[in-house]
């Protein structure tokens, strides 16, 4: 799946209205012009805070298409889910956080150990 081909599409958050996945992939393909195809594609969903609506709707991706992968990514995410009080499925969702790397660490993933010495 190319990368952020809706280019951050705000008129994207409609689609989230109900939990029906399967239209949910299957308008997302169409408006987006490829397949999406559990196995092979990683369902990426940025700034996933600003749509309450598509946050609701992860259980039922990993209910119904669990080949699926999906990843979301929010700056405010903890905030946003302790304001709605959503209630998270164990097991379904797996939450990481991330924080940014520092020059050794991006050297040693561009494989460039060399540099550092």
């Amino acid at each position: 799946m190319p990368e952020n081909k809706s280019g951050g599409k705000p008129e994207l958050r409609k689609i989230f209205f109900n939990n029906d996945v399967s239209r949910i992939l299957t308008e997302l393909s169409i408006l987006l012009n490829m397949n999406m195809s559990p196995g092979d594609t990683l369902f990426f969903i940025d700034e996933i805070q600003t749509c309450p609506e598509a946050l609701q709707s992860l259980r039922y991706f990993k209910e119904k298409f669990p080949a699926l992968h999906v990843i979301c990514a929010g700056s405010l995410l903890d905030h946003t889910l302790n304001e709605m009080k959503l209630p998270m499925p164990v097991i379904r969702v797996e939450f990481l956080y991330m924080y940014p790397m520092n020059f050794r660490e991006f050297l040693l993933a561009m494989n460039q150990e060399n540099l550092i010495s």
